[in-house]
């Protein structure tokens, strides 16, 4: 199964961000279990793009994540104010889970008759995907797409040792990097 980060959001089983309430002092933030938070929860992160099946196809068959919703949007979506989009734009939306403890985490919504801007550089955000173990599978087969790869190199953890990360770069520009620890596949 893979495992899906956003940012600096991530499905570990520990809070590695300050709080925004106060922490007991006798226990340090980077150690409290997800269960005693008290703060806001992330839900999910949505990306425009420009082809939902080509972006389906890429998070399922590729990277292997599910889709558990595929539908179009109502007129009267909160999506038309909240991200600019012109009315009467058609918007569909797919979601995607990576597993029962992260269910519809990331969104994708095409928009028809309203063009996206690629994003610029520096690229201002990532989707970081723990590969487990498919790393170079799925590199070569974004390659086979003719998506642009950023060639893997060496990561360095204290607390998981020496894996490798690479990325790539879909057809809408977003960035998605990918990561694995061969110790920890072998568990």
């Amino acid at each position: 199964m893979l495992t899906i980060m956003l940012l600096a959001l991530s499905s570990c089983a520990v809070v590695q961000t300050a709080a925004p309430t106060p922490t007991p002092k006798s226990e340090p933030v980077a150690t409290r279990a997800i269960s005693a938070w008290n703060g806001p929860s992330f839900k999910r992160m949505t990306i425009m793009v420009s082809d939902l099946n080509r972006t389906v196809r890429l998070w399922r068959d590729i990277l292997g994540f599910e889709v558990v919703v595929n539908a179009p949007s109502g007129p009267d979506s909160y999506s038309y104010p909240v991200f600019n989009i012109a009315p009467g734009t058609a918007i569909r939306y797919a979601m995607v889970s990576a597993g029962p403890e992260q269910q519809r985490t990331l969104a994708f919504a095409e928009l028809k008759g309203q063009p996206l801007q690629v994003p610029q550089s520096p690229r201002v955000a990532a989707a970081v995907i723990n590969a487990n173990g498919r790393l170079a599978e799925i590199i070569a087969k974004v390659s086979a797409e003719g998506l642009a790869v950023v060639p893997a190199v060496v990561l360095r953890s204290a607390t998981q040792g020496i894996g490798t990360e690479a990325a790539f770069v879909d057809w809408d520009g977003h960035l998605i990097v990918l990561y694995e620890f061969p110790k920890a596949i072998a568990r």
